[in-house]
């Protein structure tokens, strides 16, 4: 049986560049990634992100050449229909494999026109070019968080009463919704927790993600008050959270892999990419504040917070929530299909914590 055609969007991001590293690692598909023009060539760029990615996770010399040549580069545009790209310029083949991961990052509300723009409406535009090329499967990479505001399991299933907390999960649940309503493709959903670095190199090729983004503001405010205003003792920070809820924190390269394997496995629905052992909020803020050099202690309401507290709260007001609500993401459907369940599991001690995110606790990212 011949191997199918890959076709992937967002290609240059953290999770596309993986994606592609693992299909040109373990296929002999060919793989046609759509890239928007920047700084450099559209090839030029496909080839930096994937070179960049493939150091970062101490891919083999043996495999590294030919995974980070082997994508075809296709200029896109992804705010014109069918994302710019004549669908007649792609490789046609028995069985075309679409993957939308590209999309916008977007948390603020005043960003609310930007989230639906990157998430739903090139949403429309990638299915009206897979279907022109004669895709038979179109997965939509989305976020475990579209389960907004609920609390406790989060089933693997379209979301039916939203309770989206920012502009983003509002988008994706959107698109999640245009998605599921299609008949002519094999579709599939899947939903990754809050992406992290390579599971063994510990090494992210980017800005490190949200908790990267934690980690600048509070090592940021310990510098500006070190003696630490707060606590009795002088020497805590205290933070908005509930320290016995749970951070789903998955490395990049295990989602990859599952969804490189419910691929082949021809899965349809809607599947969990998360981590089986995740680290309690508690556990990872405390990692945060001590490569900040302080400690952390946690409460429930601002009146507990000093003024410079508050100022940090404010900063960080897009992600609180994430430290203030209890979810677990089941696994079930994904669990059914994936080579190894058990693989799902990567605790996240203090120590790898700490080393993981200590590069951004330095001035500038140093």
């Amino acid at each position: 049986m011949r191997q199918p055609v890959h076709v992937l969007t967002g290609a240059t991001g953290l999770l596309g560049a993986a994606l592609a590293l693992e299909l040109a690692t373990t296929t002999d598909s060919e793989i046609v990634c759509l890239v928007r023009p920047g700084q450099q060539p559209p090839g030029a760029r496909l080839r930096t992100a994937l070179a960049a990615a493939a150091e970062a996770y101490a891919l083999a010399p043996e495999l590294r050449e030919r995974a980070v040549d082997r994508p075809l580069a296709v200029p896109a545009d992804f705010t014109a229909d069918a994302c710019g790209v004549d669908a007649r310029a792609l490789p046609r083949a028995a069985e075309v494999e679409f993957w939308h991961l590209a999309g916008r990052l977007a948390l603020p509300w005043r960003q609310r026109r930007q989230a639906f723009a990157g998430n739903l409406a090139t949403t429309r535009r990638a299915l009206a070019l897979a279907r022109a090329a004669g895709a038979t499967a179109f997965t939509y990479v989305s976020t475990a968080h579209v389960a907004g505001a609920a609390e406790g399991p989060v089933p693997e299933r379209l979301v039916t009463a939203a309770r989206p907390r920012n502009p983003y999960e509002a988008g994706k649940i959107a698109a999640e919704r245009l998605v599921g309503r299609q008949l002519d493709f094999r579709v599939r959903i899947l939903r990754p927790g809050l992406l992290i670095g390579h599971s063994t190199t510990l090494a992210h090729p980017g800005r490190g993600g949200a908790l990267a983004a934690v980690q600048r503001a509070l090592a940021a405010h310990a510098r500006r008050h070190p003696a630490g205003p707060g606590a009795a003792d002088g020497t805590a920070l205290h933070l908005l959270a509930r320290p016995e809820a749970h951070l789903n924190l998955v490395p990049v390269d295990h989602v990859a892999r599952e969804a490189a394997e419910i691929g082949r496995a021809r899965g349809a629905g809607v599947f969990h990419l998360t981590n089986a052992a995740p680290p309690t909020t508690g556990e990872v803020l405390r990692a945060l504040a001590a490569n900040a050099g302080t400690t952390a202690a946690f409460v429930t309401g601002e009146e507990h917070l000093t003024e410079a507290e508050r100022h940090l709260h404010r900063l960080l007001r897009a992600y609180v929530p994430y430290a203030t609500t209890a979810q677990r993401f089941r696994r079930d459907r994904t669990d059914a299909v994936v080579a190894d369940p058990a693989r799902a599991a990567h605790p996240l001690g203090h120590d790898e914590l700490r080393a993981r995110f200590r590069p951004w606790a330095r001035p500038c990212g140093r």
